[in-house]
């Protein structure tokens, strides 16, 4: 199935299934580099920090390299630049499909 993770949504620390998965690619599209212990190379570099107008390319790049390596159950579609905010915060949307094979293997689980 097809869904849409925007970066400024909030944190839901409920999720379950589907849901939890979404949550993941939230979680690693407000990461930092260097900011998780033991995982230092997880999380966006903000490269694009002093220069965010021309830096749609570069979170691009990054957000679908983070979300193959680091949940492998979803796969990116596009993402897609939507504004920046009054702190100069990138805004942007990821669209991703949750593998089919989750899905499945959900199924069979649950019996």
């Amino acid at each position: 199935m097809i869904y849409t993770i925007e970066t400024n949504q909030k944190i839901n620390w409920y999720s379950k299934g589907t849901n939890r998965i979404l949550q993941n690619i939230s979680n690693l599209m407000n990461t930092n580099i260097y900011e998780v212990a033991y995982m230092r190379l997880m999380g966006l570099t903000r490269k694009y920090i002093d220069n965010p107008i021309n830096s749609a390319g570069i979170v691009t790049a990054e957000v679908i390299n983070l979300i193959s390596n680091y949940e492998p159950r979803a796969k990116v579609i596009s993402v897609n630049f939507k504004n920046i905010d009054d702190d100069n915060n990138l805004n942007f949307e990821v669209v991703v499909d949750i593998w089919a094979i989750y899905s499945l293997l959900k199924l069979i689980l649950k019996k």
